[in-house]
């Protein structure tokens, strides 16, 4: 089903449920995009990439890039679903997806895709790293409720994707170079409320202290 550049299309499933009509990236190919129709309850994910783009990620992995605001996206899809449809009952998308995205091409499909990635690219200039600094606890281990306190920068960061097991609840991170020995952990955090402050922080602080929210709930958790 992830593989749109070899003509699969979508099972429809409850015929209840709102069809959605998008364009979504082809698998491999850059600034192409293919007309497909989905399900409503076919949705894992919706997201907010930044105060224009937002993002639809389905169960079965597509991750498809829309040009509207979290909050516009949200209503569109569910809060004012009935005045959004079409006369033929379909969610219509396609005006918002593919081409519209503009030059938001930074998203990657399925689990490539990647808030993290090429920000604050300039900041490295001379070996000097600018970039937001983050300080916040983790553990190691997807199963591993043994958390300590780290501080790591987003220059830093490889990439960040929802925890396969707590995706509503965790954030899984990897770094391109280890931070206090530590290359991959897990986050109790929301990926789309990390992303967020990232997003917030990122112009006007070059700090985000995330150690409260990220605090382990029982002080015998912790690993200092």
């Amino acid at each position: 089903m992830k593989e749109l550049g070899r003509g699969r299309i979508f099972n429809v499933g409850n015929d209840d449920d709102p069809l959605v009509e998008a364009y979504a990236p082809v698998t491999g190919q850059k600034d192409q995009f293919r007309k497909i129709g989905f399900k409503r309850e076919m949705i894992d994910y919706v997201f907010e990439i930044d105060d224009a783009i937002s993002g639809i990620t389905l169960a079965n992995g597509i991750t498809i890039p829309v040009a509207l605001p979290y909050a516009d996206l949200k209503r569109r899809l569910y809060d004012g679903c009935d005045a959004a449809l079409t006369p033929d009952g379909t969610i219509d998308l396609a005006p918002v997806t593919g081409k519209a995205v503009g030059e938001v091409q930074a998203v990657r499909l399925a689990k490539d895709f990647n808030p993290a990635a090429d920000t604050a690219a300039s900041a490295k200039a001379a070996g000097k790293d600018d970039s937001l600094k983050i300080t916040a606890y983790v553990h190691l281990r997807a199963e591993d409720r043994q958390f300590k306190l780290l501080t790591f920068s987003e220059a830093q960061m490889d990439f960040f994707e929802p925890h396969t097991g707590r995706k509503e609840t965790e954030t899984f991170v990897r770094l391109k170079t280890a931070a206090e020995g530590v290359q991959e952990f897990y986050m109790a955090i929301p990926m789309t409320t990390f992303a967020s402050y990232l997003n917030s922080y990122r112009e006007r602080s070059s700090v985000v202290d995330l150690s409260e929210i990220t605090r382990a709930k029982k002080t015998s958790d912790l690993k200092m």
